[in-house]
């Protein structure tokens, strides 16, 4: 620059974050002076911009400045509060990665530079970025036969694109499920009693990346209800029967169950079998049975619609009590709760024209034989039904003489 009066001089067309040295002379009619002694300064740098770096995770992002200049430096910058472990120092570097960030979040930075006189620039306009969604847990919990519920959880879900996706590893088993939602749970239907299903879940951020998926689940579906029938029933025993999917998996398996009382031997355990027999009974007695299941997790039912059952009459006796010319009096015996619904016995004579009296059921535990012949030979014999009708075999006949 040269000029009379100049106090100062401005140029132009310089390099940023260049050091220029001057010195100054004066001069006047009488000549020139001494050069002042030099003066070094750097030009300013220009204000950076900010971008993504590249590459983040669910707790840190990097970020990327503009090109730096002569060793310029960079200041990296969050706006909001605790998010700055990292940056917010100066650095020789355009990248810088902040950490310690919360999951599926998005976070403001801004940059600034600095000359190497130290002068810095102003910020930047501001940037957002999201941190990635971290990859997710999976809990199940078996809902009944046919359905499991599937949950997870993911902060700022519903935000931009921020979803989970629910995955059964399986076939056949993704009924309600394999779709992205905003929700943290999910129910799997159209299921198989007590069977094993696995599951799997992923996430995706606000900006639609997406996670692995977690690591996997296993979980039985509960059994039906089992319902209870009976089998072989006999004076002294009933046999019961039920049935339960995969009874041989795990600790799958039924328990009948007697809801009075003396009733409970041979039964009141678990067993991997569909039958198990009550014995121990009185005959033509009534007992009340139920069963329940449990999946191959111990996960139990509830227990089954109650069935009664009566156990068989045991084949009675018969004894001649008094004996007339014409009439046989009975007595029967091995008898129990004759009055109970349709209990009764039936004594049959075996030769001819000596019903009389007799062939008919009756809930006593006496009968008459009438209108016999003197001096007759004559064979009876006797059956019983318990409260349920069902009838015994004949008893071994009698031989007696009017």
């Amino acid at each position: 620059c040269v000029g009379e009066n100049l106090t100062y001089c401005d140029e132009t067309g310089l390099s940023t974050n260049t050091q220029y040295t001057r010195k100054v002379v004066a001069y006047n009619a009488n000549g020139n002076s001494d050069y002042s002694g030099n003066t070094s300064r750097y030009t300013f740098m220009s204000v950076p911009t900010i971008s993504y770096g590249g590459n983040k995770t669910d707790t840190s992002i990097d970020l990327q400045s503009s090109e730096a200049i002569n060793g310029s430096q960079m200041y990296f910058d969050c706006t909001g509060e605790g998010c700055d472990t990292g940056i917010n120092e100066w650095v020789s570097a355009t990248l810088d990665t902040a950490t310690g960030l919360t999951s599926n979040t998005a976070y403001d930075f801004r940059v600034k530079s600095r000359n190497g006189d130290n002068i810095e620039t102003a910020y930047s306009t501001v940037a957002s970025f999201y941190t990635l969604a971290s990859v997710p847990t999976i809990t199940l919990e078996a809902l009944g036969p046919s359905s499991i519920s599937v949950s997870s959880s993911l902060n700022a879900i519903g935000q931009g694109s921020s979803a989970l996706y629910f995955d059964c590893t399986g076939t056949g088993c993704n009924e309600g499920i394999n779709e992205w939602i905003t929700e943290t749970s999910d129910t799997v239907t159209s299921l198989s009693p007590n069977t094993e299903y696995t599951f799997a879940v992923k996430a995706r951020n606000y900006d639609g990346t997406e996670t692995l998926y977690s690591s996997t689940q296993s979980i039985y579906t509960l059994p039906d209800t089992p319902i209870l029938t009976a089998g072989t029933i006999t004076s002294t025993q009933i046999g019961l029967t039920s049935s339960l999917p995969n009874i041989e998996v795990g600790t799958s398996g039924l328990y009948f169950d007697c809801t009075g009382t003396g009733c409970d031997t041979g039964i009141n355990e678990w067993i991997k079998d569909t039958s198990d027999t009550s014995t121990g009974l009185s005959p033509n007695t009534q007992y009340t049975f139920v069963v329940k299941g449990r999946n191959a997790q111990s996960v139990e039912t509830v227990n089954s619609q109650s069935l009664n059952i009566y156990t068989l009459a045991s084949v009675p006796t018969i004894s001649a009590d008094t004996v007339s010319t014409n009439s046989i009096s009975f007595t029967i015996g091995n008898v129990a709760n004759l009055t109970e619904g349709n209990s009764g016995v039936y004594i049959d004579c075996l030769s001819t024209n000596c019903d009389s009296g007799i062939n008919e059921w009756v809930q006593t535990t006496s009968d008459v034989a009438i209108g016999l012949v003197p001096n007759s030979e004559y064979q009876f014999r006797i059956k019983a039904r318990n409260a349920s009708g069902t009838e015994t075999a004949y008893s071994d006949s009698i031989t007696v003489y009017t």
